[in-house]
């Protein structure tokens, strides 16, 4: 995965969500249109990156409103965070002239009733927009910018009821057919949390990483739950191997 969709699913699995999906598409908008629409028939939120810029190549916003079938705007509010972002590099003298005419003016065009989130650390605002029930917010591809816009969008978010949480943790045996039916019969115990095993190689000093997840509506709640289906699976994985022929 591309940084910003590992960052952007670490970020926001860590705080309960579900990650369902990603996708990464070219600087293509019908493409960009069609990635939008199939997300959203998925997920109540999306999050998308990069193409928020000035320059022709940058066509995420214009995307959005059609996916979205909504008129693009030019926001005041955005218009004057992209003027105050020039000022602020004009007096740095990073830029030649302030103000957002021209081509900056593209980055304060919004779908209609979209909101913009100031970025303080480029340029062009973020943007959030809410439609039928679902959230879609637009962050900037440079991944300053989309982490640091990203803690500004977190608060706007509607947690989720019940909240992913996931746990690691490690087991003293290298053969992966051992462990599948001891996993197998865990997961029938515990039928709402998931397990996944990672074997570095074979014998018996090898370590197999373990990963297992559910949902619950607290974090305590889930890590116990979490905990017990470890501890159970190292059992039943330890009975396993003192049953075995040697």
């Amino acid at each position: 995965l591309d940084y910003n969709t590992h960052w952007v699913a670490k970020r926001l699995s860590g705080i309960g969500f579900t990650v369902v999906g990603a996708s990464m598409v070219p600087d293509d908008k019908g493409e960009i249109v069609e990635a939008v629409r199939r997300a959203l028939s998925k997920a109540d939120l999306v999050i998308i990156t990069g193409g928020l810029g000035p320059t022709p190549g940058d066509v995420t916003i214009e995307a959005l409103a059609e996916a979205l079938n909504q008129n693009l705007i030019l926001n005041e509010e955005a218009l004057r965070m992209v003027e105050r972002r020039y000022m602020d590099l004009y007096e740095l003298g990073h830029v030649r002239e302030p103000g957002a005419g021209g081509e900056r003016a593209k980055m304060a065009l919004l779908p209609e009733g979209g909101k913009p989130v100031f970025n303080e650390v480029g340029v062009a605002p973020g943007v959030v927009v809410k439609k039928n029930g679902k959230l879609i917010v637009a962050l900037p591809g440079v991944p300053s910018e989309m982490m640091y816009l990203l803690e500004k969008v977190i608060p706007l978010l509607e947690k989720p009821e019940a909240m992913y949480q996931s746990v690691e943790d490690f087991i003293d045996e290298g053969d992966e057919s051992l462990v599948a039916l001891a996993l197998k019969e865990v997961m029938n115990e515990l039928p709402d949390v998931f397990i996944k095993t990672y074997p570095s190689g074979f014998g018996g000093k090898v370590r197999m990483k373990v990963i297992a997840s559910t949902k619950a509506r607290g974090r305590e709640d889930a890590e116990a739950k979490l905990r017990k289906a470890i501890t159970l699976l190292k059992e039943k994985v330890a009975k396993r191997k003192a049953e075995a022929p040697s």
